[in-house]
């Protein structure tokens, strides 16, 4: 009987492992709508853009 845990399936999910998540496309275009977000909303408190 094999054992489940072989070094080339430990080698294959520490090389998984070595993606760091802000290079994935998604995380990155999240974090340029929130930049551009929170920047506008920065901009607008600077100059009073909440007065009626």
């Amino acid at each position: 009987m094999d054992s489940f845990v072989t070094p080339d399936r430990v080698m294959s999910v520490l090389a998984a492992e070595e993606r760091a998540w802000s290079d994935i496309g998604v995380v990155q275009v999240l974090g340029l709508v929130a930049g551009i977000l929170f920047l506008v909303l920065a901009i607008r408190a600077m100059f009073g853009g909440g007065k009626r």
